[in-house]
């Protein structure tokens, strides 16, 4: 039994032994290999420093189109032709004025192959038109006025009258003509037949479209110098028709007014006016040639000398003018016409129907001196004119 036990143990020892060899005899175990480290991600290599690229030409520009060309410049002419123009007198119909604002419309066409339409615009002696041509005429060249120099631009100007909005030497003249100077008129109503007759008179009414013009002044003057005894100036008549008709309604004995004015009206038959008897000028009127001046009536001191230059300065006589502001080219066109105008023997010889003494006219550019010249006067003659109007008118 135990020797059974015996071979079995030594049997498995052998067993053991055997495993052990052919433990001894394998290959050796591998020896574990660490795990290759995780490669490095791959790093970008730096950027070269770049230029900046400039910017990209810009889309050439889309041409514009063409304008198409400017029309060519109108002429002046061209512009009268092809424009109605207006030209308006600040009294109301039927005067002197009147008539040759209508005569000069008439004979537009003749002249430049446009038209022109009349209008009056009366009201305060002929300053409602200055006021308005002034401020608010469209400085164009399609609108012109005509005045009475001395009466409704020079005289208010001067004597500081009320209501003047516009300034003499802004406005733009075109042209004057007829220079006549005032005369005294006695209605036919009255008996007396020389000055003498009249200088026993009292309280003679002397009738003037306006209270600050020359013919104011000169019926102020011939009181004065005449000895007119009481007599008094009466004024604020819209124009020559609504005085005249005074005279023949025996609201006033005498005007004041421009000889060949009262020649004309004369002329038409009316009968209100015996002949002038006396010109309150340097120089006789053409119209009443046998009617003394003032000078030659009576002695004008050196002292009182300058109210009848005053006087001389104030003629009053009808006058073309724009508002101010009118372009040159149509300013030298609307002269040009009126120097045409004025040399047409058909217009001059309508004219003459109603201005029978005729003078020669004035250009635009002498009336602007003429105008300058006016404004020189000195204020205190203007001072005593003014003083002598207010003494008689009151």
């Amino acid at each position: 039994m135990r020797t059974r036990i015996r071979t079995i143990l030594i049997a498995c020892l052998g067993l053991v032994v055997t495993g052990v060899l052919l433990a001894g005899c394998a290959a050796p175990a591998p020896t574990p290999t660490p795990a290759p480290a995780p490669k490095p991600a791959p790093t970008t290599a730096p950027a070269p420093a770049t230029t900046p690229k400039p910017p990209a030409p810009a889309p050439p520009a889309t041409p514009k189109p063409t304008p198409p060309p400017a029309p060519a410049p109108v002429s002046a002419a061209e512009f009268y032709r092809n424009n109605p123009a207006t030209i308006y007198v600040g009294y109301g119909a039927g005067g002197g004025a009147d008539y040759a604002t209508r005569t000069f419309a008439s004979f537009w066409k003749e002249v430049t192959g446009g038209t022109m339409v009349a209008k009056n615009m009366e009201g305060a002696s002929g300053m409602a038109l200055a006021n308005w041509m002034y401020k608010t005429a469209k400085p164009d060249g399609l609108t012109i006025g005509l005045l009475y120099s001395g009466a409704s631009l020079t005289g208010p100007v001067l004597f500081a009258k009320s209501g003047v909005e516009f300034d003499l030497q802004k406005f733009i003249y075109i042209g004057s003509f007829y220079q006549d100077m005032p005369g005294l008129a006695i209605s036919t109503k009255l008996p007396y037949t020389s000055l003498d007759e009249l200088r026993k008179v009292k309280g003679l009414k002397i009738g003037t479209v306006a209270l600050r013009d020359i013919n104011a002044l000169a019926a102020a003057l011939a009181i004065e110098f005449l000895g007119l005894q009481d007599a008094r100036i009466v004024a604020g008549y819209s124009g020559t028709p609504e005085m005249f008709l005074a005279v023949g309604r025996g609201e006033i004995d005498a005007v004041s007014y421009t000889a060949a004015t009262i020649l004309r009206e004369r002329g038409a038959g009316t009968g209100y006016f015996k002949p002038i008897w006396v010109v309150m000028a340097e120089q006789r009127s053409p119209a009443f040639p046998d009617a003394p001046t003032l000078g030659e009536l009576v002695k004008i001191s050196p002292s009182d000398a300058p109210l009848l230059e005053l006087l001389s300065a104030m003629a009053s006589y009808p006058v073309i003018f724009a508002p101010p502001g009118v372009p040159q080219d149509r300013v030298e066109f609307l002269r040009a016409t009126f120097d045409k105008m004025f040399s047409n023997e058909t217009f001059v010889q309508q004219m003459k129907k109603n201005f029978p003494v005729w003078t020669k006219p004035v250009s635009g550019v002498n009336e602007t001196k003429n105008i300058e010249r006016v404004l020189k006067v000195s204020k205190v003659d203007i001072d005593r004119g003014n003083a002598l109007i207010d003494k008689y008118s009151r």
